[in-house]
């Protein structure tokens, strides 16, 4: 393991700060072939964010654990939400910008929610790989992978593609409006 001890212990308690924090909607429980019923939390963040930096330290500084304490199962989800701007526009209202981005990991969990269910019963995914035991990123190239197949061409930035998908309108004048996003 690299790095000191007093970096090792602060990445730790990070962590655990993070984990205690797992979102509803973030845990599930998936039966595996031949292995049963295990419990799973998923943490979805923004790219370039805090914890997201912490989580890429502590990989980097210890690349060889095992198992893991994490598993970095998409290195990069891009999620786009289409969506009406005469009706919710994020650059003016702070809570339509929240909404979208709630909205957006929700599509993120489920995409590998659904990815994990599928391959659970396949040779393909062991209950060891989940828990680490083959290292942080096992499971990244081919996550990675099945979501590109789901991407959709879009221009936004330095974005070319990603999983598109309809935003929900809160609104009251826009619940049933849905025009060029």
């Amino acid at each position: 393991a690299g790095g000191s001890d007093g970096q090792h212990a602060k990445l730790n308690e990070r962590w655990k700060a993070l984990m205690d924090k797992v979102p509803k909607e973030q845990m599930f429980a998936v039966d595996m072939r031949d292995q049963g019923r295990i419990e799973l939390k998923l943490r979805v963040f923004i790219s370039n964010s805090e914890d997201s930096r912490t989580i890429e330290q502590y990989i980097k500084m210890f690349p060889d654990q095992k198992p893991a304490p994490f598993v970095v199962l998409c290195d990069c989800l891009a999620v786009a939400a289409a969506f009406n701007t005469a009706f919710m526009d994020p650059t003016s209202d702070a809570s339509v910008a929240d909404r979208l981005r709630k909205q957006s990991k929700s599509r993120g969990v489920r995409f590998v929610r659904e990815y994990i269910y599928k391959v659970a019963n396949s040779s393909e995914l062991s209950t060891n790989t989940l828990r680490g035991h083959d290292g942080a990123r096992a499971l990244q190239d081919r996550i990675t992978a099945a979501a590109r197949e789901q991407f959709n061409p879009i221009e936004h930035g330095h974005v070319t593609s990603a999983i598109v998908f309809r935003a929900a309108d809160r609104t009251l004048a826009g619940g049933a409006n849905f025009g060029a996003p």
